[in-house]
């Protein structure tokens, strides 16, 4: 349930959410709220100049590709476990609410790890071999599953307390 949620600090943004650090149950976790669904209704609601109800906004073709895309990618998460690929938690699909809840990865995106002040005098050559490694892994594992990421990149690989990688981002993927 959304009331569930302990919505904190925003650690990411795009397009269509936002990802948030928060807590569920007491447990540390990322929430990924998609905040497209609350723009699209508000855009409804000024073309009309009223409130729409929940129903109407649930009609509209724009948020009725952007639920699809939440489900679809909650269905493809919840079929993945692997060490290299994020773990989903939970979800939370209270219409307008939808939230993707994962574990935590306190060690942000590998974008930022390969750009940050001095990555070159200070990232081993050792490490980013095994970045690559569980980045492949993770891949291999994806595409086990018969599924393609379709946007792989160094922010869609984050890093855990460990400095392991793991994939994210699952909003692309498509089942093959």
């Amino acid at each position: 349930r959304y009331r569930d949620l302990q919505i904190e600090t925003v650690i990411g943004a795009g397009s269509f959410a936002r990802v948030y650090k928060g807590k569920w149950n007491h447990t540390l976790v990322a929430i990924k709220e998609l905040t497209g669904v609350h723009a699209l209704m508000a855009t409804l609601e000024a073309e009309r100049n009223a409130s729409i109800s929940e129903a109407d906004s649930q009609q509209d073709e724009g948020i009725q590709k952007l639920v699809n895309e939440f489900r679809s990618e909650v269905l493809v998460m919840s079929r993945l476990h692997h060490p290299n690929v994020l773990l989903l938690v939970g979800a939370c699909s209270e219409f307008p609410n939808l939230c993707i809840v994962t574990e935590f990865l306190p060690n942000g995106a590998l974008y930022d790890a390969l750009h940050k002040r001095n990555a070159r005098d200070t990232l081993t050559l050792k490490q980013q071999m095994q970045w690559l490694l569980e980045t492949a892994s993770g891949m291999a594992y994806l595409h086990e599953q018969g599924l393609m990421h379709r946007d792989l990149k160094s922010l869609n690989v984050l890093l855990d307390d460990l400095n392991r990688a793991k994939l994210c981002d699952f909003g692309l993927a498509k089942i093959v």
